[in-house]
């Protein structure tokens, strides 16, 4: 629906008739209101991170058998809530129970991926890697 001329003529009228007190104070408030969400969001926010507990690169040297694998996982915070519990976990280790097993007698690249969505981070994916190497003579 358009404004009529009378209508805007109406409105500059009234925006005329606005104290330039009222303006000073709504744009102080304004500016104190982005000041205190600023802190309060980045207090919230200051210990937010998605990491891959222990360490990240783990090697072994062929052998025979398999050894087991338990895993740390992943820590995920975002604002201030621990969201670990949501994060996809994927591997091409065979599983057994909660742990990994890893053939020693084959050399090679394995992985354990983490995967996570969250609308502050977007998708994030982090990896353990897992090599299992031939001893260089």
């Amino acid at each position: 629906m358009a404004i009529t001329k009378s209508q805007q003529r109406k409105i500059k009228k009234y925006a005329k008739k606005i104290k330039p007190l009222t303006w000073i104070l709504a744009i102080a408030f304004l500016v104190v209101g982005a000041g205190a969400g600023y802190l309060t969001i980045t207090q919230v926010c200051k210990n937010d991170t998605i990491e891959v507990l222990g360490t990240k690169a783990i090697t072994y040297t062929v052998g025979t058998g398999t050894t087991t694998y338990a895993d740390e996982g992943i820590k995920a915070i975002v604002f201030g809530k621990d969201i670990s519990s949501d994060v996809i976990v994927e591997s091409n280790l065979d599983q057994v129970g909660e742990n990994y097993q890893i053939d020693l007698s084959t050399p090679g690249d394995y992985y354990i991926k983490y995967t996570i969505n969250h609308f502050k981070f977007g998708t994030v994916v982090k990896y353990r890697t897992i090599t299992v190497e031939e001893v260089q003579p």
